[in-house]
Parts: structure tokens; sequence; C-alpha cells
């Protein structure tokens, strides 16, 4: 088998965990306002470094783009939602974000071409305080 091909298998396999892994959240997120129940706990700012960054810049630089985030009612409602708590957005700062990974890969992103898009508003309304 050749490098490229086991690779890309590895990489498939990756990526069956990732969306598995994410239709479980979305799931649990479904009943429940946050991931342990109905208060924010550890595991809730764990995902949502993950959450905030996967349309910006997983589902491109990563190709992780089988199903996007907002494509998760429960899970992108969920993202604005932890988002809005006070004190939580001054933590993200998607140009930093954004500048950091698609400029620190030179194998995957060799010109460093950051995308403008899709600016996602974290700071629109949400239907969380209804779950649960």
């Amino acid at each position: 088998m050749v490098f490229a091909e086991f690779f890309f298998l590895i990489f498939i396999q990756a990526v069956e965990k990732l969306y598995e892994a994410l239709d479980k959240c979305e799931g649990i997120l479904s009943h429940q306002r946050y991931l342990c129940g109905n208060q924010v706990t550890e595991a809730d700012i764990r995902l949502f470094v993950t959450l905030i960054r996967f349309d910006e810049v997983y589902a491109v630089h990563f190709k992780c783009n089988r199903k996007l985030l907002r494509e998760y009612p429960n899970l992108f409602n969920y993202t604005k939602d932890v988002f809005q708590i006070p004190g939580m957005s001054s933590t993200v700062n998607m140009e930093h974000i954004k500048k950091h990974y698609y400029g620190s890969h030179p194998s995957i992103n060799p010109f460093g071409i950051i995308p403008r898009g899709p600016n996602i508003d974290y700071a629109s309304p949400h239907d969380r305080e209804t779950v649960g």
C-alpha cells in the first residue's frame, strides 16, 4: 500500500469517529441544555473550543466538511448558548484562530491563504433555554 493510500484510510477513519461523536452530542443536546445536564461543566467548555472553530477552520482546513456545525440544530444553538455566557465571547478571537490554523500548517495550506468566511454570528438568538 502506498503511503498516501494509508494516510487516506487513517483520515477517513478519523473523520468517521469525529462525526460519530458529533452525532452523539447532537442527540444528548436534543433533551438537555448542556452535556452533563442543565449546568455548564468543564465538558461544555472543552466541546465549545472545538465547535467554535468547526465551520470557520476544521471544515475547510482539515477537510471535515461532510456536515457543518450549522447543519446540527442542537450543536449550533448550543455553541451560541455557550458563546453568550458572560465573559465567554471575549475568549474567542476568530481572526487569531484562523491566522494560527491557516498559517501554521504549510503542508496543508502552502500559500497561507485565510478564508474570509463564513463569519458566523454566535451572538444571534438561540433556543437552548427551552431544552431540558
